[in-house]
């Protein structure tokens, strides 16, 4: 295997390493509320009605609930202001987005 190939793997690996819950904590964030919302009570009779109830779920988790670190705005509100926006700005009082360039 080539050494670009391989440092870029080992790269790979060092940026994300599951199950390390410091380094992905949006991602065990969300996890923990799916399971604690929506796995630990249910009791499925079919993989057709987990699909339809976890559709559900979904809907309302991006469409209904707000959320504090969104300035307490669904998902979807705040896609649709910032992809209102140049994505090299901030949304007024929300201060700069996570992984977006700032201009000077």
């Amino acid at each position: 295997m080539p050494l670009l190939t391989v440092s870029l793997q080992r790269l790979s690996d060092d940026v994300h390493r599951s199950g390390i819950t410091w380094q992905n904590g949006h991602i065990e964030s969300f996890n923990s509320r799916l399971r604690d919302e929506f796995l630990n009570g249910q009791l499925f009779e079919s993989l057709l009605e987990a699909q339809v109830l976890l559709e559900d779920w979904r809907h309302e988790y991006n469409h209904e609930r707000l959320h504090s670190s969104l300035c307490y705005l669904t998902p979807v509100e705040f896609k649709e202001l910032w992809m209102q926006q140049k994505p090299t700005t901030t949304l007024i009082g929300i201060g700069p987005l996570r992984g977006v360039p700032q201009s000077d």
